[in-house]
């Protein structure tokens, strides 16, 4: 327990430092008006924690990352510079508040994780504490969790929320599963269907029980962020909630177009860094790395219902924005890929003649 505290209380010193010029680039130059602009939606919310009618749903559900911001911004939180966001009539101590919660979240979004991959592997590698700076540097991270929006918070929930039930910890999950309902409708909507395939899965049926216990807390989560939001909607956007929406959404596809594929394609760069590991990989050995089951179809599981959820929630182009959920699963892969890569070259050197002279 305290070696693990310690690896993890490290890692997030680490992180922090190297994620520090991203705070600091977004606090002195991201504008909301481009890209982010749900925070004017989130502004009111934030000064008003607790009040459903602060803004509209869903927004306003996302009570958890509210009532962190104002703690913070009661404390007096602020760093006065001259700044590329200066609105009149919002209060750039706000602004700070909300980009200090969301940067620490991603510092301990990747402390987690490089705390997972180090009990994995057994030992504190170099891959264990190098892919989650990698993580960090995902488009979707560095533009929507650097800011004032809710994805940053949203991410270290979802982390320990799927870390926690891989590493079988599933009261933790259960309970961060619960809490979500009032954070992000997609966290207890990706454990619900990632516990559904375990449960099919042939041999992946261990903790059953557990299991089904996740299962009930993400439907029961789930359940209570939809009524909530069509009672505060008044049924007046019932569609966002319903099975009709994706029906529609799906009959009325067409093919991508510019901005789809800049926006949402091309910015997976995390992405692409994994599949061009394994293809290099691949054309280097002759054969598939060894990624692991579990993590490959965690992602593609995750990537389905972002995909759905947000064809469903007709969000469009943010559909890139919400990917940021892969960001765990993708760093896995790519641990497994570099251990797998690490383990081919260390058996060539070990085949390797000695050096010409050296002494057996």
């Amino acid at each position: 327990m305290t070696r693990g505290l310690i690896s993890l209380g490290s890692r997030s010193l680490v992180y922090l430092f190297a994620f520090f010029p991203l705070f600091y680039l977004a606090y002195k130059f991201h504008v909301p008006d481009f890209g982010g602009n749900d925070y004017f939606r989130y502004y009111e919310m934030y000064l008003h924690p607790l009040d459903l009618r602060a803004t509209q749903e869903p927004w306003v559900l996302r009570q958890v990352q509210a009532l962190i911001v104002n703690a913070l911004y009661q404390l007096g939180a602020d760093y006065e510079t001259e700044i590329a966001f200066d609105r009149a009539g919002y209060d750039r101590s706000i602004f700070f508040s909300a980009l200090v919660v969301n940067s620490l979240s991603v510092v301990l979004s990747a402390a987690l994780l490089g705390r997972f991959m180090e009990r994995r592997a057994g030992k504190a590698d170099l891959v264990s504490w190098g892919l989650p700076v990698v993580m960090g540097f995902n488009f979707s991270l560095v533009f929507f969790a650097f800011s004032g929006l809710t994805e940053g918070l949203s991410l270290l929930m979802f982390t320990v929320a799927y870390l926690g039930y891989r590493a079988g910890h599933f009261r933790t999950t259960s309970l961060v599963v619960l809490v979500a309902a009032f954070q992000r409708e997609l966290i207890p909507l990706i454990l619900l269907g990632l516990v559904a395939v375990d449960l099919l899965r042939p041999g992946a049926q261990s903790a059953r029980q557990a299991r089904l216990g996740v299962l009930v807390c993400a439907t029961i989560s789930l359940a209570t962020n939809v009524a909530l939001r069509l009672i505060l909607s008044g049924g007046a956007q019932t569609s966002r909630v319903s099975p009709t929406a994706l029906i529609e959404a799906l009959s009325g596809l067409s093919p991508p177009d510019r901005a789809f594929i800049f926006q949402v394609v091309l910015t997976q760069n995390f992405a692409f860094i994994v599949a061009l590991a394994w293809i290099m990989f691949r054309l280097a050995t002759g054969r598939a790395p060894r990624t692991g089951g579990t993590s490959v179809i965690d992602f593609g599981v995750t990537f389905a219902l972002v995909l759905v959820a947000g064809l469903a929630a007709e969000v469009g182009n943010n559909i890139g924005r919400l990917l940021i959920f892969c960001s765990p699963s993708l760093a896995l892969i790519l641990a497994r890929i570099t251990r797998d890569w690490a383990s081919v070259q260390n058996g060539i050197s070990s085949q390797d003649p000695p050096a010409s002279g050296s002494s057996g």
